[in-house]
């Protein structure tokens, strides 16, 4: 679960370690006057993905730590939700990353 405050620290260090190497990446690539390819679009729809996956940890680090004395059964059952969501965005975040650097 992802009540533990750590899980979003780490996962919020990662996502700012894997934005400074996609953007040497872009930079690298308009320095050297490199087309951008179809490979490159895959890495930034992962890198989308995992965006998404920490905000939905850092939702569940809020929910389940704040105080949820007035969470409604919707607010509820939409969080136990997130949970499955938030798995589905990361494996396939690692899988698109995978593939462009496996067919790239």
């Amino acid at each position: 679960m992802a009540s533990e405050p750590w899980l979003a620290i780490t996962t919020s260090v990662l996502a700012g370690v894997a934005s400074i190497f996609l953007g040497l990446r872009f930079i690298g690539k308009w320095w050297l006057q490199r087309r951008v390819w179809w490979d490159d679009g895959l890495i930034v729809a992962s890198w989308a993905l995992f965006i998404g996956c920490l905000a939905l940890i850092i939702r569940l680090t809020v929910s389940v730590n704040g105080d949820n004395s007035t969470e409604s059964w919707i607010e509820a059952s939409a969080s136990s939700l997130m949970g499955p969501i938030r798995t589905t965005l990361a494996v396939v975040s690692i899988a698109w990353a995978k593939s462009a650097f496996v067919l790239s």
